[in-house]
């Protein structure tokens, strides 16, 4: 049996997958990445973008599945705490019958062996039994591992929470970027056909010396500076709509419209919720990086417990139901019951150790949690300044726009009046056209910079018991999330004043 075993070992060898296999493959797994997706049939809203990503994002998906399959394994150590039955059943035959027979150890006849064979046994005979034990230290021990699994579920409950919080503020801030893009673009594609019309009459005023040569040469320099700048520009702001797109897991390709790109770039400045003291410790109650190192103390605090248990002795009952099929069995069917003690004296050596390693390890988790305190507290602040830039640039951004809008206009009216000629109007527009380009992408990193805090503090964008999952009621749901948020409430159960623009 033995040579057959590795004969067989020995014949095998590796199987790859032809290349019409992983063409079927590469196929099926497009059509699975996108199947069962609503299809957009209207402008997007910011809210139907976050709603589209939660639903459909790939990361989010792969994080509820490792939080599904966490429940599971509780569910699992939870079955490890029942006692263990076992049941059994066989037949055994031979060709002839065990006989034997005995020899007299003491008396007068010992040593003296008997003529006469006996047997207990039959030929053939089946047999079946049902056997149940439980060992109460196996189950003290089980019953701390089952309550270890259920914090580690936590854990993973306390990811899927942030990859939430983290996709919410991607799609937020590319949802403002790519509806700067959608807004600006309307505008790039004309006005580059005047900046190379532009580009073209300086290259002529150049080769033909018309006017100063370094006017013109300067001339050819700022529009042939203006058109790469315009072009890098229709480049990223593309680049924005594609990434949006991934995040709502949306095949590439796939046209849509965005809601906010058909409005004037809004004038309504987001304001932080609170101020920074109250953000901070919002922060180290939400945060799931500290909530998880909370749960990770609670299990190796049961470690602890779990070291004493393996010092002590352990204590196993058991009860069986027993048939034999042999008909020289006076009782062919009986119970018993058994009860034993058993005590591995090598753990009293170990254990002292494994208890210092638990206490080592717990000693591990509060510096550890120590450290992400401070890592967030970092955060907020960090956040917080980047919010107070972000809003100064939009400001700025927003006064430059306008000049740059109030020289064209004066430029234009100058060219109808036939005061200004085509070389200023085109400068002018192209000075307005990247002003209003900066001014909507200050906005959108605004908009990015007011998501981000909310994301630092741990805030979560859907409430824990929402039962419908679809896109509608996400939508919703995630509209009445950005209310509360714009009125400063962070948390449900605990509103907070918000602050001025700008305080």
């Amino acid at each position: 049996m033995g040579l057959l075993a590795l004969g067989v070992s020995a014949c095998v060898s590796p199987t790859p997958y032809s290349q019409a296999e992983h063409d079927a493959r590469a196929q099926q797994d497009v059509v699975s990445m996108f199947q069962d997706q609503q299809p957009v049939t209207g402008p997007i809203t910011l809210e139907e973008a976050v709603a589209r990503a939660l639903k459909y994002n790939l990361d989010r998906r792969l994080k509820l599945m490792e939080e599904a399959v966490s429940r599971r394994e509780v569910d699992v150590a939870e079955m490890s705490l029942l006692p263990k039955l076992a049941a059994s059943a066989g037949y055994s035959a031979r060709s002839n019958y065990d006989a034997s027979v005995s020899r007299t150890m003491n008396g007068t006849n010992a040593g003296q062996v008997g003529d006469t064979y006996t047997s207990s046994d039959a030929k053939a005979f089946e047999t079946a039994n049902l056997v149940a034990s439980w060992n109460v230290l196996d189950f003290g021990i089980g019953y701390i591992r089952a309550r270890q699994q259920a914090d580690q579920s936590l854990i993973v409950s306390e990811r899927r929470r942030q990859v939430v919080q983290n996709v919410v503020q991607d799609v937020r801030a590319a949802y403002w970027r790519a509806a700067a893009a959608d807004r600006l673009l309307k505008r790039l594609d004309p006005l580059l056909v005047e900046v190379q019309a532009a580009v073209a009459d300086a290259d002529a005023a150049v080769s033909l010396r018309i006017g100063p040569l370094l006017e013109a040469l300067d001339y050819q320099r700022s529009v042939l500076e203006a058109e790469r700048q315009l072009k890098s520009l229709r480049s990223q702001m593309t680049q924005a709509r594609t990434e949006l797109a991934t995040l709502m897991n949306l095949r590439p390709g796939t046209p849509f419209l965005i809601a906010a790109a058909e409005f004037p770039t809004p004038t309504h400045l987001p304001t932080l919720p609170a101020d920074t003291d109250n953000l901070e410790l919002l922060a180290l109650s939400n945060r799931s990086e500290v909530r998880g190192e909370s749960y990770q103390l609670r299990i190796n605090e049961n470690e602890s417990w779990v070291a004493i248990l393996r010092m002590l002795p352990g204590l196993e009952l058991s009860s069986s139901y027993d048939y034999s099929g042999n008909k020289y069995l006076l009782n062919n069917a009986w119970a018993s019951g058994s009860m034993q003690l058993t005590w591995n004296l090598l753990n009293l050596l170990s254990g002292p150790r494994a208890i210092a390693l638990a206490e080592s390890q717990e000693q591990l988790s509060h510096v550890r949690r120590h450290a992400l305190s401070m890592a967030v507290l970092s955060q907020v602040n960090v956040a917080d300044l980047a919010y107070r830039t972000a809003l100064e640039d939009y400001q700025l951004a927003q006064r430059i726009a306008e000049v740059e809008n109030r020289i064209l206009s004066q430029l234009e009216a100058g060219k109808a009046a036939r005061q200004q000629g085509r070389r200023a109007v085109v400068r002018g527009q192209m000075g307005a056209t990247l002003a209003d380009l900066r001014r909507d992408m200050a906005y959108a990193d605004l908009q990015a910079a007011w998501g981000r805090m909310f994301a630092t503090v741990g805030a979560d964008p859907l409430p824990e018991e929402l039962t419908a999952a679809d896109l509608p009621t996400l939508s919703a749901t995630l509209a009445q999330t950005f209310q509360r948020w714009e009125k400063g409430e962070i948390r449900s159960d605990m509103p907070v004043a918000p602050k001025t623009a700008g305080s």
